[in-house]
């Protein structure tokens, strides 16, 4: 109506509800949490796929060279390969949407980080991001698929699901996983 301001979509359905909580909840915890989170989580999808780990290591901070973490992994059939990640936990309802959400100049710079490191060669990189990509940055996505992707909201919920991370199955319905979401580091180093 005239006069009235449209509020934002409400979820619809039990599984956006919770996909919108849960997104909210790990937008909260901050970006050093959700390094440290987007590594383990990428770490155990891997092991689901048949593939064995080498070694992981989270890097973030002010000084990580525009990388956030890593993990080496070994497939069915011996091929080795480092996946680094780059993780930014973002809320695109902050403010000026432009300002929140992964552009084409952030993945440059994350495959450029890449590139630059030691035996990147057989290397590949994960863009992890709580908020989404902008047309222009799938675009620069889809043309680099063979070696580096993005996982945007939707697609942390998707894997954080299917790995049973901050999202559990209990009675045939999912809910939050209390315990790995109340923000603490150091329950990554229990896992």
């Amino acid at each position: 109506g005239r006069g009235r301001t449209q509020s934002p979509a409400l979820p619809v359905t039990p599984e956006e509800a919770l996909k919108a909580e849960f997104l909210k909840r790990l937008r909260a915890l901050g970006g050093d949490y959700f390094e440290y989170y987007s590594v383990y989580l990428l770490e155990r999808y891997s092991l689901r796929n048949g593939r064995r780990l080498e070694g992981m290591r989270v890097s973030g901070g002010e000084r990580d060279g525009g990388i956030d973490g890593e993990i080496t992994l070994t497939d069915k059939f011996g091929f080795r390969e480092t996946i680094y990640i780059q993780a930014k936990n973002w809320d695109p309802s902050k403010g000026k949407e432009e300002l929140w959400v992964i552009g084409e100049t952030l993945l440059q710079q994350f495959i450029g980080a890449v590139a630059c490191r030691q035996g990147s060669r057989h290397s590949r990189g994960i863009f992890v991001t709580t908020s989404r990509f902008t047309p222009e940055a799938r675009e620069l996505l889809e043309t680099m698929a063979d070696r580096f992707i993005g996982y945007d909201g939707d697609d942390v919920f998707e894997a954080a699901k299917e790995c049973s991370f901050g999202l559990k199955e209990k009675d045939g319905e999912w809910t939050l996983d209390e315990e790995l979401l109340s923000g603490g580091k150091a329950f990554f180093n229990l896992l």
